[in-house]
């Protein structure tokens, strides 16, 4: 009996003086960054409570001699008993979990979410004037679970500012349960909900794409350019400007000039160092790895032409396309996250959300001629 008692009170999870209950409970022991405020809440649920509501205390069952022997102790009648320790009396276990927390369930699968978000802005202009522009977006996903079983997710988007024009799901992965309206300040968006079901883990799937409206129109960068002539020496003169609002700095700069037939293409010399001429697709290309918000960029080249100018009776005219992205940013003012399927498939969800946004700017006419 006296090793009975010894194993009963020497169990785990014993709540005495000594011990308090931790705020927060979290069966994985993760730990969540700042960075991931959403997932947090998603996780934790946003009315938590930070008492010990989320835990009830029940007494521990035994039997009626060791029950008896208990009560004796807890109100000091030790009598001839030599096992006389501090008895603690309750045991601690979770209580289920409140209704209002949305995805959590202590003890449920995890789902661990990769969203990818790119966007895609084209547009042109002539004589540094908008002439057309577009702004398609898509999203991909990739799943991992401690899970075999391939567990079915909800993926909700929400338009902040009513950017999206038209929007078209992959309906072998995504199915849409809900549109509803939604209010940010003072504009009126919407707010949909898909059901995810993706057949493998560990790989990008393709769920949705999307064209935005023509009144957006996002400006994260600026290409003037000029030509000067004289005889048969022409110098062109080009500057990209990075908008001073752009979140983070454009990378992976490639500026490309389409040089005309009248132009010797193989007399090119440019400043800064870099520029080289492709007879087959006649242009040139500058690569330009990094521009910081509000950063310009200024490049000077000089060609022969086959004949004077005065022959043609004009200044050539050189085409100007740059193509550049941008990393952890977007353009549209959509928002993106990922909850459990409650009814039918608890989990324990965390979403990592990657942005980027890519830039094809094409300049068909310089903003003027000299010569």
């Amino acid at each position: 009996e006296r090793q009975y008692l010894e194993s009963f009170y020497n169990k785990p999870f014993i709540l005495d003086n000594s011990q308090t209950v931790p705020s927060k409970f979290d069966p994985f022991d993760r730990d969540h960054k700042a960075d991931r405020k959403n997932n947090s809440e998603m996780i934790s649920g946003p009315n938590q409570s930070n008492s010990y509501s989320n835990y009830s205390f029940r007494r521990s069952a035994v039997d009626s001699t060791t029950s008896r022997r208990g009560q004796n102790l807890q109100n000091g009648k030790t009598g001839n008993d030599p096992i006389a320790p501090q008895l603690p009396t309750y045991r601690m276990e979770s209580a289920p979990p409140p209704s209002n927390r949305d995805n959590y369930i202590p003890g449920s699968r995890k789902l661990f979410v990769n969203v990818a978000l790119n966007e895609d802005l084209s547009c042109t202009y002539r004589k540094s004037k908008l002439n057309a522009h577009t702004t398609d977006g898509s999203i991909q996903i990739l799943l991992k679970s401690d899970s075999t079983a391939f567990v079915p997710f909800t993926f909700v988007l929400t338009d902040l500012h009513d950017h999206i024009e038209k929007l078209i799901e992959n309906t072998n992965y995504a199915s849409i349960i809900s549109s509803e309206d939604y209010i940010h300040d003072a504009d009126v968006g919407t707010r949909k909900k898909f059901i995810v079901k993706l057949p493998k883990y560990d790989h990008y799937f393709p769920i949705l794409k999307y064209r935005c409206k023509p009144s957006l129109i996002p400006v994260p960068l600026r290409v003037q350019s000029r030509v000067r002539t004289k005889y048969t020496d022409c110098q062109v003169a080009i500057q990209i400007s990075s908008n001073p609002g752009n979140e983070r700095n454009l990378s992976n700069l490639t500026i490309i000039m389409v040089v005309p037939r009248n132009v010797l293409g193989e007399t090119l010399t440019t400043q800064p160092a870099g520029g080289f001429y492709d007879a087959s697709k006649r242009s040139v290309i500058w690569c330009v790895p990094q521009l910081g918000a509000g950063e310009k960029f200024h490049l000077h080249s000089r060609l022969k032409l086959e004949k004077s100018v005065s022959t043609y009776g004009e200044s050539p005219i050189f085409p100007i396309m740059v193509k550049c992205q941008s990393l952890y940013t977007h353009l549209s003012g959509i928002v993106v996250e990922c909850q459990d399927e409650p009814k039918g498939f608890p989990a324990n969800v965390d979403t990592q959300v990657g942005k980027r946004f890519c830039v094809t700017h094409r300049e068909r006419d310089p903003v003027q001629s000299v010569n």
